[in-house]
């Protein structure tokens, strides 16, 4: 499988303050990978390296073979918390659009096909009848499917999540995971989550991160990991077969 993201030995810090420590992660093509852990353990800041926003103090990182600036042209990218000015008049159309803007290309103008693939993807979030609606006027989970629309329309390769259904009902939310079983086809896709439920049904490989990345390239969730990443006893419940139970007390 070729890779398309790669870390290695990656350490960064923020006034001297580790965040995080030898992450070393491989990520192939059309993986959708799953990424857990406490608040403040790193995983935003993770997202932000592979995409050129932060730069470690030591290490390599490649995005589809090139340095992490270069390759961001291939990510679409969702943050926890988009910032804007709610009373700023810019449409939710206007805001998908961004999603269209290409490296070097600060006077795009806009075509037909763009205009439809806003359409395409405002179709996918549920969000087709709010084309003209000012953004800041919605819902908070409906603007984080804005931005979710935004990340899509320029068909990424690859698709960077981070907490992207804290603010999106549960039905809603079901919709979306199928939406990404649907991408991965075409995308490899890092998901930053609290949801292991949904880990469990619809990512192929799981991360635990909390400084130190445990990652066994695979789906399985070792008890082990979990406690050395939230630093606690823990159990594991699961329902079906093969399901884990809770050790005799």
């Amino acid at each position: 499988m070729k890779e398309v993201i790669s870390l290695k030995n990656v350490w960064v810090s923020f006034n001297r303050v580790n965040v995080l420590e030898e992450i070393n992660l491989s990520v192939g093509e059309q993986e959708f990978l799953g990424i857990i852990g406490p608040n403040g353990g790193g995983k935003t800041t993770l997202l932000k390296v592979i995409l050129g926003l932060v730069k470690p103090d030591r290490g390599e990182v490649l995005v589809c073979g090139k340095s992490p600036e270069e390759g961001r042209k291939y990510i679409g990218y969702v943050p926890q918390y988009p910032l804007f000015d709610r009373d700023f008049p810019i449409t939710v159309e206007e805001v998908v659009l961004m999603g269209t803007w290409k490296q070097n290309k600060y006077f795009h103008s806009y075509d037909k096909e763009d205009q439809r693939k806003v359409q395409e993807v405002l179709e996918k979030v549920e969000m087709e009848g709010f084309k003209d609606e000012q953004i800041g006027r919605l819902s908070g989970g409906q603007q984080q499917r804005i931005f979710i629309a935004r990340a899509l329309i320029s068909d990424p390769s690859i698709l960077l999540l981070d907490e992207p259904l804290s603010s999106i009902d549960t039905r809603l939310q079901t919709g979306f995971y199928e939406l990404l079983t649907k991408l991965k086809k075409k995308s490899t896709i890092i998901l930053v989550t609290h949801d292991l439920t949904a880990l469990s049904i619809y990512v192929d490989k799981i991360a635990c991160l909390n400084k130190n990345l445990f990652y066994h390239d695979s789906k399985e969730i070792k008890p082990k990991d979990l406690e050395a990443t939230y630093r606690c006893p823990i159990d594991l419940i699961a329902h079906g077969i093969p399901h884990r139970v809770l050790k005799k007390h």
